[in-house]
């Protein structure tokens, strides 16, 4: 098959540069006879003379006349993997991995492919086709071609193939997208978790059983789990130890997930070493000065740590902070290693970093400050083709001589605004002589102006779990339609777990939320429930899983009724989850 690349393979005659040789490519160069030709590659040359003439034209004009091709390019065209995670089958075009493959090829050579979701944005993938005509679209090529992730839920992909002759051949496929993995890891039993979101069936996998030799577990602390929106692969971090590296553990996720308990499709395929055993961390001296504000054990470990794991929507590539000093490493998905230009440093922009946050439309990312008396958020701008990070701006969560500190997660409200919220109660040696802290609450962050973003606050804290807003350190938050859920934990008081809620917020307004709800311990959470660490909801928005490390509970939320639905403890095996993500999500 031949293949003509818009600015490789250039098509001669074609004047209007289509794609293809026609009645108007001759009146243009007509109306073009007796000038001089552009340059070398000027397709109204057809002579290669230097000049558009009348006998250019008439070289078109023959073959036009001579050609008898009159049908368009044969097109096929499926999903490349029809997965069956959710109980389906691998031929129900219901899946978790949107990519496509197939070919095009036509006598006269291809000359344009085009693709689109809505039959209206045409994206040219001319030159994402191999030589021979063969093609795979892979998940992050569709968010381009879409402009945003995909949603889940019903979506047809629309090919329109193009020869030289203008002949045009339209094919569409249709499919489902529907994720229902829940990834999370035991930090105590060194297991990885999964949840199947629509059935509630749990499973366990011990992460040394999942590989031997070179792909064996490396050993250490689970920190987190994340999986790739097509659900084929999570990444799990481990933390560094006198005997241990930091590293990051890829694994497989094949065609078969067995829910009842029974043998699965999940190993190891490879491990990242990023420090070798007894890499020390870096953080700035802090002390106690204040009853209000006691320094936790868990914020000064003495090794390195990988946390904040997020994808960059239309791009191959997935990121990480070294929370224990300034490093981001970021893995290119499409071969499961670190990037050239990995690990991105900013100097003390990056430092105590625990998640880079990018909005959908993979355009700008902002990463927090998680450690005391840190109060600015960094914006970043992505570059989609190499993965490289330019900072552009900080912003600080202040009013006047108060700001609000130790900020664990970001959520997007939409491409332009991302919530925030902070854990800090009080000063500590850090806090600048006059400066006063501003409780746990919730920060607006606008970045319509990324050089010169600003942040409001917007839900403020209360020293009453009966007021409205924010009552214990807000760890993390999800957004389901015009709702707001706080996950609020108490790891930073006095009395380390002593309890933890989870607030809801009505956010219509964005600007001025309105306090609906606080699940409590004992009313609509168990009663020993504490620390609200993690929040996540699933992509379709049927349901919040909030992740408690400290009570060993996964709590399932109904946000249609805001009741618990479904509550995962000890006597399902867990100890000490953290660091879930739910598929389709990209933080």
């Amino acid at each position: 098959m031949q293949v003509s690349y818009l600015g490789d393979q250039l098509l001669k005659g074609d004047a209007d540069g289509d794609g293809d040789l026609e009645q108007d490519d001759y009146n243009a160069i007509v109306n073009a006879r007796n000038t001089k030709a552009s340059g070398a590659n000027d397709l109204r040359d057809l002579d290669g003379n230097g000049r558009i003439t009348v006998a250019d034209a008439r070289i078109l004009g023959l073959q036009l006349r001579n050609n008898t091709d009159h049908s368009g390019p044969i097109v096929t065209n499926a999903l490349l993997r029809d997965t069956a995670h959710d109980l389906g089958t691998t031929s129900d075009n219901i899946t978790a991995d949107p990519s496509v493959t197939g070919t095009v090829s036509d006598a006269s050579g291809v000359t344009r492919v085009l693709a689109t979701f809505d039959d209206i944005h045409f994206t040219n993938v001319t030159n994402w086709i191999n030589a021979d005509g063969s093609f795979t679209f892979q998940r992050y090529q569709l968010e381009q071609i879409n402009g945003a992730p995909l949603g889940e839920g019903n979506h047809t992909f629309h090919l329109l193939a193009k020869d030289k002759w203008g002949n045009t051949t339209d094919f569409d496929i249709n499919y489902t997208l529907n994720r229902v993995i829940y990834a999370a890891v035991d930090m105590m039993d060194e297991d990885l978790v999964l949840i199947n979101t629509e059935t509630d069936q749990i499973l366990q996998f011990p992460l040394a059983s999942l590989g031997t030799g070179a792909n064996a577990y490396p050993g250490g602390n689970p920190q987190h789990a994340w999986i790739t929106p097509d659900e084929k692969t999570i990444y799990l971090t481990s933390d560094n130890s006198a005997t241990t590296p930091s590293a990051i553990t890829v694994i497989s996720i094949g065609d078969h997930i067995d829910w009842s308990g029974g043998p699965s499709d999940i190993s190891i395929s490879k491990v990242l070493i990023l420090d070798p055993p007894g890499n020390p961390s870096n953080y700035p001296t802090v002390s106690q000065v204040d009853p209000s504000q006691r320094i936790a054990s868990w914020t000064q470990p003495p090794l390195t740590q990988i946390h904040g794991p997020t994808f960059l929507p239309e791009s191959p590539y997935t990121y990480m902070t070294v929370w224990t000093d300034n490093r981001f490493p970021v893995i290119d998905t499409r071969t499961n290693e670190f990037v050239s230009i990995s690990p991105l440093t900013f100097g003390s922009n990056s430092n105590q970093t625990h998640t880079v946050t990018f909005n959908d439309a993979g355009t700008l990312g902002l990463g927090t400050g998680y450690y005391y008396d840190h109060n600015e958020i960094d914006l970043y701008s992505p570059n989609r083709e190499t993965g490289q990070l330019t900072h552009i701006s900080s912003v600080k969560l202040e009013q006047g001589n108060n700001y609000a500190a130790f900020t664990h997660h970001m959520i997007w409200r939409d491409n332009r605004y991302i919530l925030t919220g902070s854990l800090q109660f009080g000063p500590t040696s850090l806090t600048p002589e006059g400066k006063n802290i501003i409780g746990p609450s919730i920060w607006l962050i606008d970045t319509l102006n990324p050089s010169a973003p600003t942040a409001s606050l917007i839900i403020p804290h209360v020293n009453d779990p009966n007021q409205p807003g924010i009552y214990r350190s807000a760890s993390d938050m999800a957004i389901v339609g015009n709702k707001l859920y706080v996950g609020e934990e108490d790891s930073l008081g006095d009395t380390f777990g002593r309890d933890g809620f989870v607030s809801v917020f009505d956010i219509t307004d964005i600007n001025n939320p309105v306090f609906l709800k606080r699940f409590k311990p004992g009313e609509d959470l168990p009663s020993d429930f504490a620390v609200a660490h993690g929040i996540a909801a699933t992509p379709d928005g049927t349901s919040v899983y909030v992740t408690s490390y400290a009570s060993n509970y996964i709590i399932k939320i109904d946000p249609k009724t805001d009741q618990v639905v479904k509550i995962y403890g000890a006597a399902d095996g867990l100890m000490m989850p953290h660091g879930e993500l739910i598929a389709g999500n990209y933080r």
